[in-house]
């Protein structure tokens, strides 16, 4: 379950609809049992894909400021990235690639571990 905040989503289940693909960001579930995604729009991604299946993500802000830094934390920590991710992480703004930024989650992830 996740608390809608803003009324004006109510009438439109906040975006979320039968059969849509989304790659979700989650913060921890509250003791009323309720949920959210992380820095609301910025951790709910709309997948959509291509006539060849490719996927691509774009959050509720156009991912704009999305990557910011995260190249220079991810080498301070000894973390390598793929080009791909580094191509990722370069952009401003707009979609991106399903595959990389899983790839590029996997990596950050597993190097917390």
């Amino acid at each position: 379950r996740q608390y809608i905040w803003d009324a004006r989503d109510a009438t439109d289940a906040a975006g979320y609809r039968k059969a849509g693909e989304l790659l979700l960001f989650l913060n921890p579930i509250s003791s009323n049992g309720l949920t959210s995604p992380v820095g609301m729009e910025q951790g709910r991604f709309r997948v959509e894909r291509d006539a060849s299946g490719n996927g691509s993500a774009l959050n509720g802000q156009g991912n704009v400021g999305l990557f910011t830094g995260v190249t220079g934390k991810a080498s301070a920590r000894g973390i390598t990235l793929s080009a791909r991710a580094r191509a990722m992480l370069n952009q401003g703004s707009g979609r991106a690639s399903l595959v990389t930024l899983e790839e590029t989650i996997q990596a950050l992830a597993g190097a917390a571990k």
